[in-house]
């Protein structure tokens, strides 16, 4: 679809016009993401929300005492008069990287100032590796249709608007390069020699550390592991190519992923012997053995039918497993903290006030649905239905979609859109999910109407010139309608708000200075060793801005301190 004029050669590269409007879009993309993300620098130069805060304080102390001293660090200024262990209660990698990139790049700047524009940074860079990973699923026009998707996607952008200093931007960026990692490896390593095994186990291992870098930034990475499971268990039903490469490549994943879960204190060791094991660990060891027996009956059946029936056996084992491991969910003997309970089961809902009176708890509305998804939600309708086709319909679309790719596709579409509906919170999976069922659609629709016209004696194959000018004029109006419509209340302006320091917390776009003077008070005006109780959701702002001790803090984690 795109042109393949060669415009110049540099070594064995050689550089082709398609290669200047791939970079031309995803640097549209980039642009178009930061600018989006940085609407609230209109209102202020602040950190917003409340969390950031807290952040910024852990970030800061990490910068002014080293490394070891933030692990050692147990901040009694928080949730008086137990406190809070920072190193086993935060997103780690969060406060790392944010320290690590300021030691290069802070210059003569506050720490409060460098870390302000991080989050969208990391939300643009991740429009980049989404094309990435659609691009190993379906090809390029489908990962460009992915970047371009994410720069503008509502529930992402809430999430990692410039200021909001937070676990999201950075979980998704590491969470979502790991499964790219992942994907490519699986589809260059199988059959390449072994300059490819060798790539594919380098990829592999990355995309395990990578995975737990993902989860060490923002706890909700521990949802991207189910659709991960579920792909697992279904990859050597889809793959049978009887090639070992996913005997030992896919557990290299898995180990590296588990092992390197121990060096952080979270989720940590007891992560990596739970759930971890559970999502990754074992299924990586089925994907083995299952790999290792398809060698094996290929070599012994030459059928196979006969196949199928060496991997009942298996099969039925893995069943018996998948009970169990539901039956200890149900009876408590795996624990799940209350928001990752209500997400894999949506029916139950907190009995717990405090967690309740979290606005980001609340269960995403039907109009907040369609308000997020919007036109993407048919084009992820017609991805979808095109994945499930026949095999012969899908190599007439003469897209990269290899059996392995369209069960990803699927299991993590429809397992994004799953886990979603529980908290609002999570409404950024669903948009991922979309995003890439209708970059797959749109893909396919595009391929279909702008291929080239061959005309013979009998009748015209491909759609004229003023057709194809007429599909590609409906796409884009399609999709530019939720990005302009309603008037301040689309896509766009959406993201045009003040930091919430600079309104109070409130729902009004103006901006005055009663807190900032107000903590600037609590820091001049009381005594040094006070402590103030207010409602929890402004302790991170009174320990962070005001230096003073806060009886509760943002952090639902010592409910019975105020009972």
């Amino acid at each position: 679809m795109l042109s393949n004029t060669r415009l110049a050669s540099v070594g064995g590269f050689e550089l082709r016009l398609h290669h200047l409007l791939i970079a031309g879009i995803l640097a549209s993309a980039f642009t178009v993401s930061f600018l989006i993300r940085a609407q609230p620098l209109e209102f202020g130069y602040e950190l917003n929300e409340f969390d950031p805060f807290y952040n910024y304080r852990a970030t800061q102390y990490l910068v002014d005492n080293g490394l070891e001293a933030y692990g050692d660090w147990h901040d009694y200024m928080s949730w008086y008069p137990n406190g809070r262990d920072v190193s086993s209660s935060s997103q780690q990698m969060l406060h790392y990287t944010a320290a690590g990139l300021y030691y290069v790049f802070g210059g003569g700047s506050t720490v409060y100032d460098f870390i302000i524009p991080l989050p969208a940074i990391f939300g643009a860079l991740t429009a980049i590796v989404m094309f990435a990973l659609v691009r190993v699923i379906a090809g390029t026009t489908a990962g460009l249709f992915a970047a371009m998707f994410f720069a503008v996607s509502v529930p992402v952008m809430v999430r990692g608007s410039i200021g909001w200093f937070k676990s999201e931007p950075l979980g998704l960026l590491f969470g979502l390069l790991a499964f790219y990692m992942l994907l490519s490896a699986l589809k260059g390593g199988g059959g390449g020699g072994r300059t490819a095994a060798a790539v594919a186990a380098a990829r592999m291992v990355a995309g395990g550390v990578l995975l737990t870098l993902g989860v060490s930034a923002w706890g909700g990475i521990q949802f991207m592991l189910l659709p991960l499971a579920v792909f697992l268990l279904v990859l050597p039903l889809v793959r049978r190519d009887g090639n070992v490469f996913l005997a030992w490549a896919v557990p290299a994943f898995a180990a590296s992923f588990l092992l390197s879960l121990l060096a952080f204190e979270r989720p940590g060791p007891g992560f990596a012997m739970g759930l971890g094991l559970i999502l990754v660990g074992a299924p990586a060891a089925y994907v083995a053995a299952s790999s290792l027996l398809q060698r094996f009956s290929l070599r012994l059946f030459k059928h196979p039918a006969r196949l199928l029936d060496s991997l009942s056996f298996l099969l039925a084992v893995l069943a018996a497993g998948v009970a169990a491991v539901a039956a200890a969910f149900v009876s408590g003997s795996i624990g799940l903290s209350e928001r990752y309970t209500f997400a894999l089961n949506p029916f139950l809902r907190s009995v717990n006030p405090l967690a309740d009176s979290v606005a980001e708890h609340a269960a995403t509305s039907t109009p907040q649905l369609f308000f997020f998804m919007s036109i993407l939600m048919v084009f992820a309708g017609i991805g979808a239905w095109l994945l499930v086709s026949n095999r012969d319909r899908i190599r007439s679309y003469r897209l990269p979609l290899s059996p392995d790719m369209v069960a990803f596709a699927l299991v993590f579409g429809i397992l994004g859109v799953y886990v979603s509906s529980a908290f609002i919170r999570l409404a950024l999976y669903s948009s991922i999910a979309v995003i890439v069922l209708a970059s797959v659609g749109l893909a396919v629709l595009a391929a279909a109407a702008l291929r080239p016209t061959v005309r013979t004696k009998r009748h015209v194959r491909g759609m004229p010139l003023a057709g194809k000018a007429a599909f590609v004029a409906a796409i884009v109006g399609l999709l530019m309608v939720p990005t302009l419509v309603p008037v301040q209340g689309n896509w766009i302006d959406s993201l045009r708000a003040p930091p919430t320091i600079l309104n109070g917390g409130t729902n009004f776009g103006a901006v005055f200075d009663d807190w900032p003077d107000t903590l600037e008070w609590l820091r001049t005006q009381t005594p040094e060793g006070s402590m103030v109780a207010a409602w929890w959701d402004y302790g991170y702002w009174i320990t962070a801005m005001g230096n003073r001790t806060s009886f509760v803090d943002n952090a639902t984690m010592d409910v019975n301190a105020i009972r």
